[in-house]
């Protein structure tokens, strides 16, 4: 099972290459009823991705309750984010 480790997803901003992509999605930490994991362990609050990839350029993020294929809801947040230094000294 994993987790969610928020200094970990920092760590790789740190890690990605001079323009370089970091890919995202967590399930959201809100009060309604949704699909996911039932420990808080497992999800971020509202606005901690967000803050985890601030050091990057933000290309989308977005947090939202969408209906899955099979009609269950499901609260997410996800970003994409670049590494906007160009390497050149």
């Amino acid at each position: 099972m994993w987790y969610v480790n928020l200094a970990l997803v920092t760590r790789l901003c740190g890690c990605l290459a001079p323009g370089g992509y970091l890919i995202c999605q967590e399930h959201l930490n809100i009060d309604a009823d949704v699909i996911g994991p039932g420990s808080k362990d497992y999800r971020v609050v509202p606005g901690a991705l967000h803050a985890a990839v601030s050091g990057l350029e933000l290309l989308l993020y977005d947090e939202s309750i969408e209906t899955s294929p099979e009609g269950e809801r499901v609260a997410s947040a996800r970003v994409v984010a670049r590494n906007s230094l160009s390497g050149i000294v």
